[in-house]
């Protein structure tokens, strides 16, 4: 392969409107996302599939959701049983980290109950999904998930993103900034750090707004996950990273149009790098 290709990602759609909105605004403004993740048990998923009424020429996945990372807004199962199955906390909600399934190994059986209810509410939305990917990479946490997880996309005829990851030598993304101008240097220096091939892209855009507040953790100031997502939204919408790739010869591709590589269900060598 002479050329540099990046299959471009949006991730946390449904997630607020903030992220509903900022992403609708990527994909129908701009030409640098070319792959939609969309949230089923997360709040805003309804308000997503109306926007997503009439777009083209983006391929969808199912981001596949086990975990609520956030303080101010917990997400719960889509799976209409009521009682506490081994995926949740005891008030029914999604724990906030893979660590916790690493304590707390989850049956198998209710994760494939659970994402396919996901693809069902995804179905009912009237969105069709090509591929699936993952909320904060759970596989790196639950033993045989991975595996069971690409036998069950296989059977739906669903891509699944863990294919096609560059293994070992996948680069870092651009870290998260807060100002535009930081931001397109480091994506214009992770760009001219690319070689030839394949390889990927994880964003997270949302307008800044108080609902984003919600979006918050320990550790950090309420407003900063906000903040560098919105950095994001406005990188999305200035038009400079479909300038660099242009300048650059980087081709932005979708999941249908990307190469499987060879090793890429070797989790534990790189999963770290590419948690965002």
């Amino acid at each position: 392969m002479s050329e540099i290709s990046l299959i471009t990602r949006a991730d946390d759609l449904g997630s607020s409107r903030a992220a509903n909105l900022a992403i609708h605004a990527a994909i129908t403004s701009g030409s640098f996302i070319r792959n939609v993740e969309c949230m089923a048990p997360a709040p805003m998923m309804e308000d997503a599939a109306q926007l997503l009424s009439g777009v083209r020429g983006i391929d969808l996945g199912l981001h596949i959701t086990l975990t609520a990372e956030w303080n101010g807004i917990r997400w719960y199962p889509v799976d209409a049983r009521t009682e506490k199955t081994s995926l949740t906390l005891e008030d029914g909600s999604f724990p906030k980290s893979i660590d916790w399934f690493v304590a707390n190994p989850p049956q198998i059986e209710d994760v494939l109950r659970e994402i396919n209810a996901q693809l069902d509410e995804l179905t009912r939305l009237h969105i069709g999904v090509d591929h699936i990917s993952s909320h904060m990479f759970p596989e790196m946490a639950i033993p045989g998930l991975a595996e069971a997880v690409s036998a069950w996309a296989n059977q739906k005829g669903l891509l699944d993103h863990l294919r096609y990851y560059r293994i070992p030598e996948e680069p870092l993304v651009p870290k998260s900034t807060m100002d535009v101008a930081s931001g397109v240097e480091a994506w214009e220096t992770w760009f001219r750090s690319l070689r030839a091939g394949q390889y990927s892209s994880i964003m997270h855009p949302a307008q800044f707004s108080r609902e984003m507040l919600a979006c918050n953790t320990e550790g950090l100031p309420r407003d900063v996950v906000g903040r560098a997502r919105d950095v994001e939204n406005q990188l999305l919408r200035s038009g400079r990273l479909e300038e660099l790739c242009a300048e650059l010869g980087i081709r932005t591709i979708r999941y249908r149009d990307a190469i499987p590589q060879e090793n890429a269900l070797e989790l534990s060598r790189f999963m770290g790098k590419l948690m965002i």
